[in-house]
């Protein structure tokens, strides 16, 4: 029971989070950019965090920190893309809305 309500929990935080990076994407492109600027935060230190083992080579010491880096930046390249949908959206209305005032 503990562990379902901890699931609901997090799925709960991840809804909520797309839907304020949704709402700030239609505000703004640069208010869109604010969470996947603190997701790219959060990979630089979860990297800087990241503890070598003794034994490791370089070749593993590079791969375990790039495969942290490209698993942490999942949600900045989700709110980007975001983010940029919603630019894009923006963009063409306002085109739309020349296009409507030159046919005036």
């Amino acid at each position: 029971m503990f562990i379902g309500s901890n699931l609901l929990i997090v799925i709960f935080l991840l809804i909520g989070l797309c839907l304020l990076q949704v709402y700030l994407s239609k505000k703004s492109f640069l208010l869109g950019l604010i969470l996947p600027f603190i997701t790219f935060l959060y990979s630089i230190v979860m990297v800087m965090n990241f503890v070598v083992p003794s034994q490791a080579t370089l070749w593993q010491m590079i791969g375990s920190v790039l495969s942290i880096f490209l698993i942490c930046n999942i949600p900045t390249v989700m709110g980007v893309m975001i983010a940029g949908v919603y630019a894009h959206h923006r963009k063409k209305g306002q085109e739309l809305d020349k296009m409507k005032i030159k046919d005036l």
